[in-house]
């Protein structure tokens, strides 16, 4: 007797076009805003993987969909991903995540140059938080990516960088993201803004003589008018003029990028406010004028065939220079600084640019001085006869304005019958046109005290 047969059990397997062609009429008119009702549909019709496999291709031909598909694809679906189900090929998988680059990149980008600093931490979170970002290589592209952004958008604020290191825990401890010449130049211009920052506050939240820094930095920063940088300035002390000094050599050789945001095109304009104390040679000027003077006045026939008459002049002549011009210097040292803005005013107005170029030299600080000297020379001199007081004064006043002349310092060492010049240069910084007036004017007025024009005649 046969074996019973085994009844036949229908198995309803529908074949592969068929889920292919499921697939593509869910496509079809694609709205990808509709992916997951699609995506549930597909797993209804139980044709999940041709539905995902013709998404990829989609994705591939069409470039509008492209992006649209990946951003519901890469966090539904796994893309780029350990876990992605779809066969992904090497060059298709360059090309996508080249499109998800660029979208990232100008995302990015648009928010920085919008200076909407929010947004942009915000997009940074949320592309930073993707799982096809998580793999070694393309976290240091990203993070190489946002430095670049940084670093060519100067704009953005000290706040921002600090929120992007936190993020990331960036740090100098671990030798910080790559590339290092981004990563060490975003730390620079954090240093300088925050520097800078600092100094603008100062400069706002400044009261009378709040410190050294805090003066330097209202002085500079703030576009105060002549009158108010004189007020100021005449209050300063040592130490707010080094501050000034510092802060101009700091903006200039540290940080010219910030020149743009000072107010003053020329920031040493702050010289001109400053004291001006008359040089150690000033004073040997001023005596050995004086003793000059009480030389050549004391001259007569037989002066000079004395020596002892000279050293006695001479001594004699020191001692009460040095008493008058002490006495004087310090009532007009004490006088000056309160006749600054004339003085200012006076000195850009009558002496020329070209002889003062940094306004180092001003009218009634350096000249009354000067003047009030020469008003002995003239009754002192002219007791012989009145040229001699005319030459002397022409002379004196001959060598103060060649003064004014630019030149060349003579250098140091050299031929020996160079050394007298070289001296009288180191003592008086006289230049050569000074010294020939002076030797010219002091040998015809002691030729005519001991010879007087009249006599000549």
């Amino acid at each position: 007797m046969p074996a019973p047969q085994a009844a036949a059990v229908h198995v309803d397997v529908e074949p592969a076009p068929a889920r292919e062609q499921q697939a593509r009429a869910l496509l079809e008119g694609l709205d990808p805003a509709q992916l997951d009702n699609l995506w549930r549909q597909a797993g209804e019709l139980g044709c999940e993987a041709a539905f995902e496999q013709q998404l990829l291709q989609r994705s591939l031909d069409d470039e509008t969909l492209r992006l649209p598909i990946l951003h519901w694809a890469v966090p539904r679906r796994g893309w780029f991903t350990p876990w992605q189900a779809v066969p992904i090929g090497a060059y298709q998988g360059d090309e996508l995540l080249g499109s998800l680059w660029q979208a990232c990149h100008a995302q990015l980008q648009h928010y920085l140059q919008a200076g909407d600093e929010q947004a942009f931490f915000a997009s940074l979170q949320h592309w930073g938080g993707q799982a096809w970002l998580e793999p070694f290589d393309r976290r240091e592209q990203f993070q190489a990516m946002l430095l670049e952004l940084l670093h060519d958008h100067p704009g953005s604020s000290t706040a921002l960088f600090e929120r992007v290191c936190g993020y990331f825990n960036w740090s100098d401890d671990d030798g910080g993201p790559r590339p290092a010449h981004l990563w060490q130049g975003l730390n620079e211009r954090c240093r300088r803004d925050t520097w800078f920052a600092r100094q603008q506050a100062l400069a706002e939240q400044w009261h009378w003589h709040t410190n050294p820094e805090g003066n330097a930095a209202y002085l500079l920063l703030r576009n105060l008018q002549f009158k108010q940088q004189v007020a100021l300035a005449q209050g300063f002390s040592e130490a707010d003029w080094e501050a000034c000094e510092h802060l101009t050599q700091t903006l200039l050789y540290h940080y010219p990028e910030l020149l743009d945001q000072v107010p003053h095109r020329d920031l040493y304009f702050w010289r001109r406010l400053a004291p001006r104390p008359l040089h150690p040679r000033s004073y040997l000027r001023v005596m050995s004028c004086m003793v000059l003077v009480i030389v050549l006045w004391l001259a007569g026939p037989d002066f000079f065939a004395h020596p002892s008459n000279v050293l006695i002049a001479a001594v004699v002549g020191s001692l009460l220079t040095v008493q008058l011009s002490a006495v004087f210097m310090r009532f007009w040292l004490w006088t000056a600084p309160s006749l600054l803005a004339l003085d200012l005013r006076l000195s850009e107005w009558l002496i020329p640019r070209r002889f003062n170029p940094d306004g180092e030299r001003l009218l009634l600080r350096h000249g009354v001085p000067r003047l009030l000297l020469a008003l002995p020379i003239y009754p002192m001199l002219a007791g012989t006869h009145p040229w001699t007081g005319i030459v002397a004064l022409t002379g004196y006043f001959a060598v103060g304005l060649l003064g004014l002349l630019p030149y060349q310092p003579p250098q140091e060492g050299g031929p020996a019958w160079r050394q007298p010049w070289v001296t009288l240069h180191r003592l008086y910084e006289f230049n050569l046109a000074q010294a020939a007036v002076l030797l010219v004017t002091v040998g015809v007025v002691a030729w005519w005290q001991v010879h007087p024009p009249g006599v000549i005649s």
